[in-house]
């Protein structure tokens, strides 16, 4: 009983005699609709508003160099994402590589976890709207009616509603309105760059604490909260159903909205450091503030403006993102059936996409904005560990998921019973490396001490083990490499250093944040024991296999 259990829950999708293109969905995607639309679901919030809250309470004057760590540590991520989506293009990005991977529980979670990710990036962007629409309407209007319904949360819920309507009539419509969006967010950030630039004071710094007056640890505890700016680039991999050429489109649109993005958003950090003092940083509306206290007042109005509809930006591919993996679970069996229905004239999943939106309503109407971030950088950060677990496991896997080519042996062996003997030993090498990855990271968090030998050669012993763990086992194992264009490097070295990076991350966390996590869990763990486990599209099919 209680193997058949553990056997079903580690049961995996593969697509060995399907096509990946095929779909129910309408590809329709170039390569340009797909970097702005990676583009557009990072600009927002995360520039305009936690910009101010990370520089001012976290960080000072260093938050350019957190924004800078999250970067990379992303660049990591983005190179896994671009693999396996091109290999698997479908909707539901890290949910369904880990359903082919790792299995269905595994799946699940990462899954349960993606929709409360971009849930919470829909709620948290729908909630900074609130701090420009006042700024705004404030210059040109005394305190009024309107004003007072923004400041009382109404506004929020109903134009998440609104834009969960838009996306229902197709993809092509939302491509096309983020597209614009996108460009005037560019223009924006480009356009306070170049004020900050003529407006830089480097004495700003040496009056008020120096560059670094949280401490250089502060960076790092900047990075775990600058990394909500960078969670929609996986909205790409999530539309992959619906791009026109995958193999090509993906890679290309990933690294251009990646690097674009990392580059405005590290000037445009260093930018609001060098003309306001961090302290005086206003949370709500930094950017606008800055050009304000240097005397800017017509770019303030332009950046204003620019805000709101970055922010709306944000906000329209958060709500596909959630969609779209909402579809991929349900049509799965994994949720409630239902869901997975796709309208025939928009080609779309419309209801996936109003239920979606009202519960993102709720989220938005009850949660503050510093809950809603803390809260989705776990689910992010989360998933982008078992992204890179991902990769490890595909590329060892004796058998490729997608297309059933085999590990090519030099040795005259039996292929199936070294295949079954090594992959034992490759689950527990990852595991004891994920484990080491905790014990690292909890310790360079909480009982590093730059100052201390002893602690010094703690940590080394601790990274040392780690390459070992690595170093062995990539001796052991035989790579099952994929036939396309984009491939992550040095292997497992690379995923690697992206799982220790981002449970790194995790631990700089507040603890708070891991309460409404783990309510999120419980909800989700109840549906599947009770109604995934049982209507699971795997039920019924011989495509499944077990790791």
């Amino acid at each position: 009983m209680v193997i058949t259990i553990l056997n079903t829950l580690a049961r995996t999708k593969n697509y060995h005699n399907v096509d990946v293109l095929e779909t129910k969905m309408k590809r329709c995607l170039s390569t340009l609709d797909l970097t702005l639309i990676g583009i557009g679901g990072m600009i927002g919030g995360g520039i305009y508003v936690l910009t101010g809250i990370i520089a001012k309470d976290i960080t000072g004057p260093a938050i350019s160099l957190s924004f800078l760590m999250a970067a990379l540590v992303s660049s990591l991520s983005a190179w896994c994402y671009a693999e396996l989506a091109v290999r698997i293009p479908k909707a539901g990005s890290a949910y369904v590589y880990s359903y082919v991977s790792i299995g269905e529980f595994a799946a699940f979670i990462v899954g349960w976890n993606l929709i409360l990710e971009h849930g919470l990036g829909a709620a948290a962007v729908a909630r900074s709207l609130v701090g420009y629409l006042s700024s705004l309407i404030n210059t040109y209007f005394q305190e009024n009616l309107l004003t007072m319904v923004i400041e009382n949360d109404v506004i929020p819920p109903a134009i998440i509603i609104f834009f969960c309507v838009s996306i229902s009539f197709g993809v092509k419509g939302y491509s096309t309105i983020n597209g614009f969006m996108a460009y005037l967010n560019i223009f924006v950030l480009l356009l306070f760059i170049v004020i900050a630039i003529f407006k830089a004071d480097i004495g700003l710094w040496e009056e008020n604490g120096g560059y670094f007056p949280y401490g250089i640890s502060s960076v790092s505890k900047g990075a775990s909260q600058a990394y909500f700016a960078f969670v929609g680039y996986d909205t790409l991999t999530i539309a992959s159903e619906e791009v026109s050429t995958p193999e090509k489109s993906i890679p290309i649109a990933l690294f251009s909205s990646v690097s674009i993005v990392s580059g405005l958003y590290c000037f445009t950090a260093l930018g609001l450091s060098l003309t306001v003092p961090y302290q005086l940083i206003d949370t709500q509306a930094s950017l606008s503030f800055a050009m304000n206290y240097v005397g800017v007042i017509w770019a303030q109005h332009i950046i204003e403006i620019g805000a709101i509809f970055a922010i709306l930006c944000v906000l329209m591919s958060s709500l596909f993102a959630m969609s779209r993996c909402i579809y991929a679970l349900a049509n799965d069996g994994l949720i409630f059936k239902i869901l997975s229905n796709i309208n025939s004239s928009t080609q779309s999943p419309v209801l996936a996409t109003l239920v979606g939106g009202c519960f993102v309503s709720i989220l938005a109407f009850f949660l503050s904005l510093s809950d809603l971030v803390e809260m989705l950088s776990v689910g992010t950060l989360t998933a982008y560990v078992f992204i890179a677990l991902n990769i490890i496991i595909i590329r060892y896997l004796p058998i490729d998921p997608v297309t059933g080519k085999s590990i090519v042996q030099d040795e005259e062996s039996n292929l199936l019973e070294k295949s079954n003997s090594l992959e034992n030993v490759q689950k527990l090498l990852l595991s004891l490396y994920i484990i080491f990855c905790i014990l690292a990271s909890a310790y360079f968090t909480f009982g590093f001490d730059i100052n201390n030998y002893f602690s010094l050669a703690a940590a080394m012993i601790l990274i040392l083990i780690l390459i070992l763990i690595l170093f062995y086992f990539h001796y052991i194992s035989q790579q099952n490499p994929p036939d396309v264009v984009c491939k992550v490097p040095l292997l497992p070295f690379f995923p690697g250093l992206s799982i220790f990076l981002n449970i790194f991350l995790i631990t700089t966390l507040n603890h708070k944040c891991f309460l409404g996590f783990f309510i999120w869990m419980c909800i989700g763990l109840t549906i599947y024991s009770t109604y995934g486990y049982r209507n699971s599209s795997l039920n019924d099919t011989k495509l499944s296999s077990k790791l």
